[in-house]
């Protein structure tokens, strides 16, 4: 059998409880039915306000620069979000910019859903 992949789960909502983090289990307890993974989870809400305020990873407290690692370390990325106006949200995109030098070969899946235009549409 093969090691589990390194996991990271992304939930790049700003509030507890949140509609994405129930998505998002649903869809690691989904995999993890096919695969062998080795989770960790991110929220997005508990990297505030330190988050917004930095200009690099140096600028971190402890608690985000690990998050920051976990995702440069990562076999395998999950990032779910709600969305504001068309896009995520910036933080969650700063989130990604900070660790964007070690992204460019971790395999990601985005689970998006538009709850608005499915009500609309049902």
């Amino acid at each position: 059998m093969s090691r589990p992949l390194k996991t990271v789960i992304v939930n790049g909502s700003l509030h507890r409880p949140s509609g994405t983090q129930v998505r998002l289990d649903a869809l690691r307890d989904t995999l993890n039915d096919q695969l062998a993974l080795d989770v960790q989870n991110i929220e997005l809400v508990s990297l505030l306000p330190e988050l917004g305020a930095a200009l690099s990873t140096d600028a971190l407290p402890t608690h985000a620069h690990q998050a920051i690692q976990a995702i440069e370390q990562a076999d395998f990325l999950i990032v779910g979000s709600p969305i504001f106006r068309a896009g995520i949200p910036g933080l969650l995109k700063h989130l990604f910019d900070l660790a964007v030098p070690a992204l460019h070969s971790i395999p990601a899946r985005l689970p998006l859903q538009n709850t608005a235009l499915e009500a609309q549409a049902a």
